[in-house]
Formats: C-alpha cells, sequence, structure tokens
C-alpha cells in the first residue's frame, strides 16, 4: 500500500486543500507577528503611543455611539419598537470588533521587522526551487544578542528539509545583512 499523503507536490493538491493550507500558514505567520508586535510593545515604549490613539479613538466612538443612534434613527422610516434597540446592539457589536481587529492588525504591522518585504524576496530567489508547496521561509524577527555586533534572525519555515536550510542559510544572512546596511 502506498502512501502519497506525504509525497504529494503542489500541482497534485487540490484547489480546496491549497487554499486551507494557505490560510493555515498566514494564520501562524499573522500569530508570529502580533507576539512580536506585543514584544515591540514592551522593548519599545514609544511604540505604545500608537496604542494610545488607537485607544482615544476607540473611547471617543463608544462613548459617543449613542448620538449616532439618535441621528442616524430620523433618517428611516417608522421603525418598530423592537428595532431601534437590535440596531444599538448591532453598532456596540461593530465598534467592538473594529477596535479588536484594529488592535490585532496594529500589532501585526508593530511585530513585522524592517525590510521583511525584501529578505522575503531574497529568500523566494535563493530556496525558489527546494521548497516543499510553494512556501518557503519567512522573516519573522531580527533581535540583537547584548553588547556584541551580532543579530538573531528568526524565520519560519515549513516543508522544508533541515539540510537544506543549512546549506543556504549562511547565503541568506549575508544577503539579510547587506539588506539592512542599505540605508
Amino acid at each position: 500500500m502506498n502512501n502519497f499523503s506525504n509525497t504529494r507536490a503542489e500541482h497534485d493538491l487540490s484547489p480546496d486543500e491549497r487554499k486551507r493550507r494557505d490560510g493555515q500558514r498566514r494564520g501562524t505567520i499573522s500569530r508570529f507577528r502580533v507576539v512580536y508586535g506585543v514584544k515591540a510593545l514592551l522593548l519599545k515604549p514609544w511604540k505604545l503611543a500608537f496604542v494610545a490613539m488607537l485607544d482615544t479613538a476607540f473611547l471617543f466612538c463608544w462613548f459617543h455611539r449613542d448620538t449616532v443612534i439618535l441621528r442616524m434613527l430620523p433618517g428611516f422610516p417608522v421603525l418598530p419598537g423592537i428595532m431601534v434597540p437590535v440596531l444599538s446592539y448591532i453598532l456596540y457589536a461593530l465598534i467592538i470588533v473594529l477596535f479588536v481587529l484594529l488592535l490585532a492588525l496594529l500589532l501585526c504591522e508593530l511585530g513585522t521587522p524592517r525590510r521583511a518585504r525584501k529578505i522575503d524576496r531574497a529568500m523566494i530567489d535563493i530556496f525558489k526551487n527546494d521548497v516543499g508547496y510553494g512556501y518557503w521561509p519567512i522573516y519573522i524577527s531580527r533581535q540583537h544578542e547584548g553588547n556584541t555586533d551580532l543579530w538573531r534572525y528568526t524565520f519560519y519555515s515549513e516543508h522544508l528539509p533541515m539540510e537544506m536550510w543549512e546549506a543556504k542559510s549562511a547565503r541568506l544572512i549575508n544577503n539579510a545583512g547587506r539588506l539592512y546596511r542599505k540605508h
């Protein structure tokens, strides 16, 4: 009996399976970015100003939600008595969901390292023929190591053998260092 579920190439995947795997990968990368966004807030307190501005906008919208509803209602034709509370609860939920979504996007943006797109493009060039399912490594973070000139790069990779990563990582780090030195 052959087990080819682990050996299928990208072109052998069904569109639904490819879409599901891409969604899982994007979700994993987004979670990494949010975690590193929280770390960026803790390491660089000046970035809290962005969160404070978002909080201020949220509080302004929250405290003025009833005036918005009162201004919206005269524009509607006669509403049954049950519709007014339903509209107000929908607006409350919309404000909360929008705040949470914007906070997650802000943390994701703060967790994305500088020049990540350039390094990801360099990774595509280096690993373009060697990855399974077309998933090359993603650049997650760069951290300074103590009082030295060393940097620790963090990458997220799946479907990439460790031997291949070790063989090409020196070229990648040199390329990433060159990208970071350009200002």
